[in-house]
C-alpha cells in the first residue's frame, strides 16, 4: 500500500467512516509460523472505560523534523513519521502533517489572534470550543485489510514557533471510529519545517474547519500543496 498524506479532508471523512482496503487475490507464499496481531483488539466486555485507562505514557524522544509518538491502552499507536507543517496567515491556522507508509497523522492548531506559540486544548473534532487556541489530532493507520480511524476527545498541547519551524509536544485521549477503544496517546515533534499553505487550500480548510463534516472518504490527497 503506498502512504497518504493525511490531510484535513480525509481527517473529517473519517469521522463518518473508515472504508476497508480493497481485498487483494491471495498470494502462494511458503508457510511461516503465524506472529500477533498488534490490533487484535479487545471485545466489548473487555474495553477500557477512561476511567480505566492507564496513565500518560512517557514523552518519546524527540527527532528533528519528525512526529515521534506512542501510546497506552486499548489502541497501540507508535511510531516515527517525518512531518510538514503549513500555515494559513489569514485564518491564524497551522496544520502539521505526516506521511508514512502505513500511518498517517494530522494535527490542525487555531491560535485566533494569538501567537503561535503557546499552550492549546486538544478538543473534540465537533468541538465548537471558545478557547483562543485549540487543537484537533486524527490519526489514521493502515494494516493488512483494515483501516482505522482515530480522533482525540481531550488533551493538552504545548507548540513554540522558532521563525520557519514548529516544536512541541501534546498528551491526549484517542478514540477509534468503528469500534469505540480508547488509548492514552502522546507525542513530540521538534523543528518541523513550517511552510505557508495556497490561498485556495486555505479556503478549503477553513470551510472544512467551520462544516465539520464529510461526506464520502477522500484518499486522493496528495495533490500539490503550491
Amino acid at each position: 500500500m503506498q502512504g497518504l498524506i493525511l490531510r484535513y479532508g480525509l481527517f473529517l471523512a473519517l469521522m463518518a467512516a473508515v472504508a476497508c482496503t480493497p481485498e487483494a487475490e491471495p498470494e502462494e507464499t511458503e508457510e511461516q509460523e503465524p506472529v500477533g496481531d498488534p490490533y487484535d483488539l479487545p471485545g466489548p466486555r473487555q474495553r477500557r472505560t477512561l476511567e480505566q485507562l492507564p496513565p500518560m505514557p512517557a514523552f518519546p524522544a524527540a527527532e528533528r523534523g519528525r512526529l515521534v509518538v506512542t501510546s497506552d491502552g486499548d489502541f497501540p499507536v507508535q511510531g516515527s513519521w517525518p512531518a510538514q507543517a503549513g500555515l494559513c496567515p489569514a485564518t491564524s491556522t497551522v496544520e502539521l502533517y505526516t506521511e508514512d507508509l502505513g500511518h498517517g497523522a494530522a494535527i490542525v492548531l487555531q491560535f485566533a489572534d494569538s501567537a503561535l506559540t503557546g499552550s492549546y486544548k486538544v478538543v473534540p473534532h465537533d468541538s465548537e470550543s471558545s478557547d483562543d487556541r485549540v487543537a484537533l489530532i486524527g490519526v489514521q493507520i493502515f494494516h493488512d485489510r483494515d483501516a482505522f480511524g482515530l480522533f482525540a476527545i481531550d488533551g493538552e498541547m504545548e507548540v513554540l514557533q522558532d521563525g520557519r519551524y514548529l516544536s512541541g509536544r501534546f498528551t491526549s485521549t484517542l478514540k477509534e471510529l468503528q469500534v469505540a477503544v480508547l488509548t492514552q496517546f502522546v507525542g513530540v515533534f521538534e523543528q518541523v519545517r513550517l511552510e505557508e499553505l495556497s490561498p485556495e487550500y486555505c479556503v478549503t480548510l477553513s470551510d472544512s474547519l467551520e462544516a465539520r463534516m464529510a461526506v464520502e472518504p477522500d484518499t486522493t490527497l496528495v495533490e500539490e500543496r503550491r
